[in-house]
């Protein structure tokens, strides 16, 4: 029997797509500054303002209108593109169909349950919730924005072990970022560093876990 009973995954660039650049390209090249390419213009995006509205400690009003000066943008046009970006984060298909052959394996009396552990402002986990229905059949997880703590801070994933019961070397977990991967395993996760569409079904199909191990049908 496969030793993982404890899958967990990260959202952006895991589950969701989170390209910021085709973000702005796609939805606020309008109100860009002439001197700001859709990349210069991200760069200055990720700053100190999105995490503390990653960690739920601003709304969306009050990141927009703490990144506006920064942005060089009007505070107006900036909210409303802030709040469009999770109504337009499009599914990762090969990982939610890795997802619901878990759920489904589950259902069906495999002793594995499936988790969440996401960065992600508030405002955004409430429409994700509501567009897909995924997230419903999740075992449980966290979001940064409604714990008031984000990856890779190690109580983040602390949060996560104590409120499920997970096993550190029994729980297998999915993200992009390096930093948040090697926080996971330094706390004696399994880890998987996504970055191509396959690695999660790789990392699954590795760590032989039903239906993707060797032992189970394709």
């Amino acid at each position: 029997m496969n030793s993982v009973n404890s899958i967990v995954f990260d959202v952006g660039n895991v589950l969701n797509e989170w390209n910021p650049i085709d973000l702005v390209s796609e939805h606020f090249s309008d109100y860009l500054q002439p001197e700001f390419s859709a990349a210069e213009f991200t760069e200055l995006w990720m700053n100190a303002h999105w995490a503390a509205y990653d960690l739920g400690e601003i709304d969306t009003e009050a990141v927009a209108h703490a990144m506006a000066p920064v942005l060089r943008c009007d505070a107006s046009p900036l909210q409303a593109f802030i709040e469009k970006i999770p109504h337009v984060l499009p599914p990762l298909h090969t990982s939610i169909d890795a997802l619901a052959k878990l759920f489904d394996a589950r259902d069906d009396g495999s002793a594995i349950r499936v988790f969440y552990l996401s960065n992600m402002p508030m405002e955004f986990a409430t429409v994700l919730e509501r567009r897909f229905a995924w997230y419903s059949r999740f075992d449980g997880g966290i979001f940064s924005g409604r714990e008031r703590l984000a990856k890779p801070d190690p109580d983040i994933y602390a949060a996560l072990e104590s409120r499920y019961a997970l096993e550190p070397s029994r729980t297998l977990f999915f993200d992009d970022s390096p930093a948040n991967v090697a926080a996971a395993q330094a706390r004696g996760w399994r880890a998987v560093q996504v970055r191509a569409p396959d690695d999660v079904v790789a990392g699954l199909r590795h760590e032989n876990i039903e239906p993707f191990g060797q032992h189970f049908p394709q």
